[in-house]
């Protein structure tokens, strides 16, 4: 979905957005219907944080196509953080920079605030470092970063915003100007 969700990415604004489909997280397909037998999704705890992050990122609606009433708590942690869903309900300017070299990075603004959001995802088979050089989007200067799935304050940075990611997985960030 990375390159649906860009191409539409540009048409994305006031009562438009891209639809990415359901969020197949949690346990779906109950009594073998619609698809399969019933089981638990098939992607990795990695895989489901860069599912939530793109569909954040890019302003997809949040619809989980599984049963609500046996969610497990991480899944119920990861479709309740409140920072992340601002992301999603609030955020403008909502794009891809760069997809290249088994990485992606997403960019969204803060309306309110000015504040960046940042994406980065490793699209890759293995664990590996996600850089983004703050240039790409003439961010100067020194920065504030919270990671917004971990809900907590990482300290400043400029020039660059970097992650270990595991295989498939994704960081989702907010970066306060000093």
């Amino acid at each position: 979905n990375f390159d649906l969700l860009n191409a539409w990415s540009s048409h994305a604004g006031p009562n438009a957005w891209p639809d990415a489909d359901m969020l197949p997280l949690g346990r779906i397909s109950l009594d073998d219907r619609p698809h399969g037998p019933e089981r638990m999704t098939n992607f990795t705890l990695p895989e489901q944080y860069t599912l939530l992050t793109l569909w954040t990122i890019a302003r997809s609606p949040l619809m989980i196509g599984a049963d609500l009433l046996s969610l497990d708590q991480q899944t119920l942690s990861l479709l309740t953080n409140p920072e992340v869903i601002s992301v999603n309900q609030k955020s403008t300017d909502n794009r891809q920079v760069v997809q290249r070299n088994g990485s992606s990075v997403w960019v969204a603004t803060d309306p309110d605030s000015g504040d960046k959001f940042i994406a980065l995802f490793n699209l890759k088979e293995k664990e590996a470092e996600v850089t983004f050089e703050l240039e790409l989007e003439n961010l100067r200067g020194k920065y504030l970063v919270r990671d917004l799935w971990a809900k907590s304050d990482l300290g400043q940075i400029e020039l660059m915003l970097s992650a270990q990611l595991p295989p498939h997985g994704a960081g989702l960030f907010r970066l306060k100007k000093l």
